[in-house]
């Protein structure tokens, strides 16, 4: 169970990268039933949500220290209907903003 919540991790990082993705292409994908997959996961004490935003965070925090890629368009490339949901969701998971996260990851290299 714990390989198939690493190759759920990274199959989603692949798929989250400009594409829309879902459970279901997520679990097809991965040669499961939807409900497979939401088993593993609630197994291992995660939900399709919780991995597609770590997924997204991990991308983004990424991209942000590595490009000069616009934010809004990192919001649109990970799936965001807006950068406002986007910084939200970015704030949430790390206290900075986009802007400032990507300010400090170019001071600190």
């Amino acid at each position: 169970p714990s390989q198939l919540i690493d190759l759920t991790a990274m199959q989603l990082e692949r798929l989250v990268a400009g594409t829309q993705v879902s459970l279901p292409l997520l679990a097809e994908t991965l040669g499961l039933p939807v409900r497979t997959l939401q088993h593993h996961l609630a197994q291992a004490g995660m939900s399709y949500r919780e991995m597609l935003s770590e997924a997204r965070f991990r991308l983004a925090t990424d991209w942000l220290a590595t490009s000069n890629k616009p934010i809004a368009e990192i919001a649109t490339d990970l799936g965001y209907c807006d950068a406002s949901n986007f910084t939200r969701a970015f704030r949430k998971m790390s206290g900075l903003s986009p802007r400032t996260y990507r300010q400090k990851s170019s001071v600190d290299t």
